[in-house]
């Protein structure tokens, strides 16, 4: 076991027993047994499986072949992630005081606050989950079993074990399996290892303590069959497999707590100490003044409320669930609301290589004929070795495109590609097929040769097998004997190829005159060498410009892969994650270190092959101590652990069910240029949520600053407790949802990552203070200049003065750097808010029902002067901090 891993991640995936069989054994060792040793421990029979009774009896005794649900969510897990917040608790706790010191309204305006938020969050995330389980119960696997000596297809869900089941070519393996028959079978099992390449698998006994990527006599649940047949035996059943092991280890994971949540926790915490300063604050002096405890107390408690911002989680809601809607329109479902901003703050991704930077399927990429090295897209229609290749082939052509073998598929693919009518050539009928041999490592056929009852014979296979079967070479359609220089070109090429991670097969070919010839073993000797195929797992088309956008976004991307180091690096060189091999490493050379070395090691690798679901994990706890903002992506079971662990887990669209229940964000275009879009937006998002945050309490600090400056000075409160609710509700929620609305710019792509930013750091405070100490002296200001003519007068100017300074303000808080009249076409929506809320503003001057409600008189020119002077003023005095204070607004 890895040094320095919590108690919560020392666990084995690999040797997790539990009792699954009839026989009670550690299922972990059937692939160290002989097929006869199994056969016998688990009761059952080669030839007749179960009977029908029996394998009743097993399922009651062992359950349905399904990954539990102890690890997904539930509607409860939902809602009591959305009260798992110190501002939302603060708010319930300001409605309860709110109430009971008689403060109604306030009290039902904090509690609709709270519903609001936790409603929209239930329901976004509640219908995301939904969203993924309906696309898990679109496919209801079946599984061919022999049951009482009679082949029937039943669930995959009534599989037990002791089942005999037979598996072929196209099919999802139901259940982990030890193999009884096999006739060319080989298994993708990227799903569970992350190696795209597919095994061979075998029915000989395997080492004990071999790993799961070297039991070549099993199958495991949720990997794909890809070639061949076979017969085998069920061993383990759903949360027993390999993959349920993975899948209920995910409950042991403590989810990564977002900057988002931290950050509003603080502001909690710091909120808390503020309302507790302002009733120790008025208490001191209140005692110095012999004034009634009990009315301290209460006027205390009630601007101890007016401190926490009721408006914040309702804007904060809208706003997050307008990012899952947008982000669900661009092709990512958000399953976690705050991801939406996490996602923005990443500051290193660690992706997966196959499904996420590779397309996770073989291509033909290279072809060597003639003497030279080309890529497919310069194969001519009559290029001979690919012609060969796809005549020397078992894939077949169906109405669901092809199928067949992964390497026989890419090389009809790229026969179609360049102009070959493939169904031509698999409509002509060979004399014989000799299907691959596991043993021989080839396969061969032959054909009539153009009607002239003369006969060709096609070998196609493993280079080395079939270069020992030539004896002539065809450079540029001249047959040559192969001396030992050509064979040492071949062998040199060849080594190229596989030390690129390129899989190989080499095409040859034998005149044959007669029929009587056409039989035997001579038709695979004294072969005629035509070309060397190049197969590799390619990458996809958007990977490297989105890598590139990524490093000019300051963001770093390691790459973890099950694969061998050389197609790794490989991998990594081509799509511009590496420049040189010592930036990639195997995970052997890492595991034994302690965590602040393996901290300092990570700094030098962005590679890291052969990697375990152990040690991905290890990785990201490992970064995200060092104060990283982790994103991380896959496809496999072999990824969700880490994907669990991340403050962002994204997983491909075709990735598995246990993936996509661990992570929080599902690219359903398995498109990584999506992600790209998606950080693009959560930059924005973040932009968003701390102007919001910065223009509602600049004005909670304002109008409590101003409630404390009248009350020491001993003036009347120059706002009443009506026109406080109507500014920090109506007239401070409007603008400040407008706000969440801001297009990003252009250069957001261009900012360095915020690690563990807080929405409202100390650096705005100081500038928000700043600001809600203007707004105080002007409005002070304003009561002393109108108080002359009349108490009321002035109570009228003090409120204009103090909502057109508001207004102005959201303007300010567009943006932290930029002037407030930049971009007016990103954000139509703040600039008609304004207009609503001004007119709101004339309607109650105006109109005096409403003007004896919020206790004013109709205004003269000259406080709507002075109101709109104050507004300007507030402009100028935010773009003079921006210019002169470049420090201060830089947060």
């Amino acid at each position: 076991m890895p040094k320095g891993m919590t108690d919560k991640t020392k666990y084995s995936i690999a040797t997790k027993t539990t009792e699954t069989n009839p026989a009670e054994t550690n299922t972990t060792e059937f692939h160290s047994k002989t097929t006869r040793e199994v056969i016998s421990e688990l009761r059952t029979s080669e030839d007749n499986g179960i009977s029908e009774e029996e394998a009743d009896a097993r399922l009651s005794k062992y359950g349905l072949n399904l990954i539990s649900g102890k690890h997904k969510r539930t509607a409860l897990d939902i809602i009591i992630e959305q009260l798992k917040n110190i501002v939302l608790i603060l708010l319930l706790a300001a409605s309860v005081v709110s109430y009971f010191t008689g403060h109604i309204l306030d009290s039902i305006a904090i509690a609709a606050a709270v519903a609001i938020s936790v409603i929209f969050g239930f329901m976004l995330e509640y219908k995301a989950d939904q969203s993924l389980r309906a696309l898990q119960e679109l496919v209801a696997p079946k599984a061919l079993v022999t049951r009482g000596g009679r082949h029937i297809t039943v669930d995959a869900a009534h599989l037990v074990p002791g089942d005999i089941l037979t598996l072929e070519e196209g099919t999802k393996v139901p259940a982990d399996c030890r193999i009884v028959e096999e006739y060319g079978f080989e298994v993708n099992e990227a799903p569970l290892t992350g190696e795209s390449v597919s095994v061979v698998k075998t029915m000989k006994p395997s080492d004990k303590n071999a790993p799961l990527s070297e039991r070549t006599c099993m199958c495991y649940a949720g990997t794909l069959v890809v070639k061949g047949h076979a017969k085998c035996v069920v061993v383990s059943t759903g949360d027993t497999t390999e993959i349920g092991k993975i899948a209920s280890t995910l409950s042991e994971i403590e989810t990564e707590e977002t900057p988002l949540k931290k950050s509003l926790d603080e502001l909690g915490k710091h909120i808390s100490l503020a309302g507790i300063g302002v009733i120790l604050l008025f208490f001191i002096i209140g005692t110095l003044n012999s004034m009634d405890p009990s009315f301290l107390f209460i006027l205390g408690i009630s601007l101890a409320v007016a401190v926490v911002p009721e408006g914040l989680i309702t804007v904060l809601t809208i706003i997050l669930a307008n990012g899952v809607r947008t982000m669900a329109e661009n092709k990512a479902l958000v399953r976690r609301m705050n991801v939406v901003e996490t996602i923005g703050n990443t500051s290193i991704i660690v992706v997966d290589k196959t499904g996420t930077i590779t397309e996770g399927k073989m291509s033909l990429s290279e072809i060597f004929s003639d003497g030279k090295t080309i890529g497919i897209s310069e194969a001519c229609d009559d290029n001979k070795a690919l012609r060969y290749a796809s005549m020397c082939n078992m894939a077949k052509i169906t109405e669901k495109g092809i199928v067949g073998d992964e390497m026989d598929r890419a090389i009809l693919h790229a026969a179609q590609l360049r102009g070959f009518d493939i169904h031509s050539l698999k409509n002509m009928k060979p004399i014989s097929m000799k299907p691959l041999d596991s043993v021989k490592k080839q396969m061969s056929c032959i054909y009539e040769n153009g009607g002239t009852r003369k006969f060709i014979s096609l070998v196609k296979g493993a280079p080395e097998i079939v270069l020992s079967q030539c004896t002539h070479i065809t450079e540029n359609n001249v047959e040559k004997q192969l001396g030992s220089d050509q064979r040492k070109i071949l062998e040199k090429e060849l080594a190229r190829m596989t030390g690129t991670g390129m899989r190989v097969l080499a095409v040859a070919c034998k005149d044959i005159g007669t029929m009587r010839e056409t039989s035997g073993k001579q038709t695979e000797e004294d072969l005629t060498f035509i070309g060397l195929l190049g197969f590799s797992d390619r990458l996809r088309e958007e990977v490297a410009e989105t890598l590139a956008t990524f490093r000019n976004a300051g963001i770093r991307v390691m790459m973890l892969t099950g694969d061998n180091l050389q197609t790794a690096i490989s991998i990594g060189k081509e799509c511009g994650l590496i420049d040189h091999e010592k930036e990639a490493v195997e995970w052997k050379d890492l595991e034994d270190k302690e965590d602040e070395e393996l901290k300092e090691l990570l700094k030098k690798y962005n590679l890291i092959a052969r990697s375990t679901p152990i040690s991905k994990l290890r990785i990201v706890e490992t970064l995200i101590k060092a104060g990283e903002i982790v994103t991380v992506t896959g496809d496999g079971v072999n990824d969700a652990l880490a994907l669990k662990k991340a403050h962002v887990g994204v997983v491909m669209g075709s990735g598995t069910d246990v993936s996509k229940e661990a992570g929080s964000l599902i690219l359903m275009d398995d498109n990584i240029s999506t992600l790209a879009s998606a950080i693009r937006y959560g930059r924005g998002v973040f932009h968003n949520i701390t102007n919001f945050v910065r223009f509602q309490f600049t004005t909670n600090i304002a109008t409590l600053g101003l409630f404390l400056v009248t009350f020491l000075s001993g003036l009347p409160s120059l706002l009443t407790p009506i026109q406080i609710l109507f500014i920090n509700i109506i007239m401070d929620g409007p603008p400040a949802l407008a706000l969440g609305f801001e297009k990003s710019a252009d250069s957001v792509m261009d900012e360095k990552p915020r690690k563990n930013h807080s929405v409202l750091s100390h650096k705005a405070l100081t500038s928000i203070s700043m600001t809600a100490v203007f707004m105080i002296i002007i409005t002070l200001l304003a009561y002393m200049y109108f108080e002359p003519h009349g108490k009321n007068t002035a109570l009228t100017a003090t409120f204009f003065v103090f909502v057109s300074m508001q207004l102005a303000n959201s303007l300010n808080c567009r943006f932290h750097k930029d002037h407030f009249f930049s971009r007016p076409s990103s954000n139509p929506y703040l600039f008609a808010t304004i207009a609503v809320m001004g007119l709101l503003l004339l309607v109650i001057a105006y109109v005096p029902e409403l003007q004896g409600v919020f206790s004013i008189i109709k205004p003269d020119k000259n406080i709507l002067a002075i109101a709109g002077i104050a507004g300007l003023g507030v402009l100028l005095f935010e773009e003079m901090k921006k210019g002169t204070m470049t420090k201060l607004v830089e947060y």
